[in-house]
């Protein structure tokens, strides 16, 4: 074997032994030393870097730890994989971090770790952890690809992913090797390709079960409200549900009941609704995902207009909406947070297995939907 090796640097303080270490470890990584290949003699090694033999053992020793090489008497050194072992170094780490992923520049934009409902699910999550021994560290981020993650990659056992998650983010983490988990998809219009693990809702089916309740209970002319349709995937596969849920009712699918805001903040809703509402189409039902204070603002035009919540218009909302009076579309966070532990743990103890895309269904929380909506409740100022 023929492999041009980097001198080794005699001017820092790092050991000797860690640094072929690195070294081999970088060739093998590479590929340029192959799985099943056969190292020189460890005497011939020596000579070629000018250490000791202690040293050149010790090395060795090292890559064996890693999982990189075996030794067999008589037969020598042998490359037999170009990933390390990292299993046991995982469990002995106790801490996992959660990275909160927030809009760039607005660190209580869109999503906000400190709401009630988000803190009731890192609890859980923290919970769970910590009968296995692991605990939570809390980080919030915008989508700046260079993390904080550089400086405490060697203390963690894991990431778990969430929030306003970009491509450059999840690449950042991918980097790592750490097991990791994303709970959502990214910012985009396709669906996250498994790179890492991801842990969905299941978006479609969600906004399907939503418009069949309010077909069943009586209301045909049935809007969609969300936030940028096009922007996200998400939003595309809960337009999907619902169109299929007017088709299984022998609904006709109208473009027009389709409302679309501009935003994210109480205006937007308000705005989108009353556009809609002055066109003077006949409406009885709301079904739609988006932030509580788009929610908000189309309630607002809705008993401005002088309709009745919900006489005239029912509503099924997200759960993120937090309209205390309507049904609302949920998931179910204990079998989320179940899979997103259980899928950190498989990679904990199996490095480098096949990342996985898995779905959390959706369901109805019903809640007091004969409660009246009063109009300085949902005033927009």
């Amino acid at each position: 074997m023929k492999i041009k090796f980097e001198n080794l640097n005699l001017t820092t303080q790092k050991p000797l032994y860690l640094q072929l270490t690195d070294i081999i470890e970088k060739k093998i990584i590479n590929k340029e030393i192959v799985i099943g290949e056969k190292l020189p003699p460890q005497e011939d090694l020596r000579k070629m870097f000018h250490v000791s033999r202690g040293t050149m053992g010790d090395a060795i020793a090292k890559l064996v730890q890693k999982g990189y090489l075996a030794t067999r008497s008589n037969y020598g050194t042998f490359v037999i994989s170009s990933e390390p072992n990292r299993a046991m170094d995982f469990k002995t780490r106790n801490e996992v971090g959660v990275i909160i992923c927030v809009r760039k520049g607005n660190t209580n934009a869109f999503f906000n770790p400190l709401e009630p409902r988000l803190s009731e699910f890192f609890t859980r999550i923290e919970k769970t952890l910590r009968e296995k021994g692991k605990y939570l560290v809390y980080i919030t981020t915008d989508d700046t690809p260079n993390l904080f993650i550089s400086e405490k990659e060697k203390d963690l056992a894991g990431i778990i992913l969430m929030g306003s998650i970009t491509r450059g983010i999840m690449n950042s983490i991918k980097k790592t090797q750490l097991p990791s988990v994303m709970i959502g998809d990214l910012q985009e219009k396709q669906i996250t390709e498994e790179v890492i693990d991801v842990i969905a809702e299941d978006d479609f089916q969600c906004h399907y079960i939503a418009t069949k309740y309010l077909i069943e209970s009586g209301r045909k002319n049935i809007v969609f409200l969300s936030s940028y349709l096009e922007r996200f995937s998400w939003n595309i596969n809960n337009l999907g549900g619902y169109k299929q849920a007017l088709k299984d009712a022998g609904i006709a699918f109208n473009q027009e009941f389709v409302i679309e805001a501009k935003g994210f903040e109480q205006n937007h809703g308000y705005r989108a609704m009353k556009d809609f509402l002055n066109k003077s189409i006949a409406v009885d039902g709301l079904v739609g995902f988006s932030s509580k204070k788009v929610f908000s603002g189309a309630i607002g035009a809705i008993v401005e207009k002088g309709l009745k919540i919900p006489e005239d218009i029912d509503i099924v909302s997200d759960e993120e909406s937090e309209v205390p009076s309507f049904m609302k579309i949920d998931y179910d966070a204990e079998e989320l947070i179940r899979l997103t532990v259980e899928r950190l743990f498989k990679q904990m103890e199996t490095p480098g297995i096949k990342p996985v895309r898995l779905v959390v269904p959706g369901k109805l929380v019903k809640g007091s939907s004969i409660a009246r909506v009063e109009e300085d409740e949902y005033a927009v100022i």
